[in-house]
């Protein structure tokens, strides 16, 4: 979902709804960019970052703590949620380098200068195994109903 507008989470669930048989299982994965973290010197500059990717680098950026509510509003029943952690230990593995940079750079949310940290330090974390980034993942599992 965090790639389709919001607007659409009412139509995609509920053709899942629609094709899932009765009593059958309907199981919703997805990230929570708001809730994402990058270990880094200048917290302000983390947060503004993160903020941006959330709000402005994904259509639905915080689709994963949208699933539970969802299902419910389904009236799908049994409805079971767990939150992961998911954790990047590798820099080059996650969303926030140059395409966040280069991003954050073109709207003139940061500056050259603070691009310029942000790469660094990162790099130089994770040079060191001491870079850390995490988003937290949902996954919920429902039932469909069987009337």
């Amino acid at each position: 979902m965090q790639v389709l507008p919001p607007d659409t989470e009412q139509t995609v669930v509920s053709e899942l709804v629609r094709v899932t048989r009765p009593d059958g299982r309907i199981a919703l994965v997805d990230a929570d960019w708001g809730s994402a973290s990058v270990a880094f010197s200048d917290l302000a500059l983390e947060r503004r970052l993160m903020n941006f990717f959330a709000t402005q680098m994904r259509p639905n950026g915080f689709a994963g703590r949208h699933l539970y509510a969802l299902c419910r509003e389904h009236g799908l029943e049994d409805l079971t949620i767990d939150v992961v952690p998911y954790l990047q230990l590798r820099f080059d593995e996650t969303p926030f380098g140059d395409w966040l940079v280069d991003t954050a750079l073109k709207v003139s949310l940061i500056t050259h200068s603070e691009a310029s940290l942000w790469r660094h330090e990162l790099m130089e974390r994770d040079a060191s195994e001491r870079f850390l980034a995490t988003v937290n993942i949902a996954i919920v599992s429902a039932r469909k109903p069987h009337h």
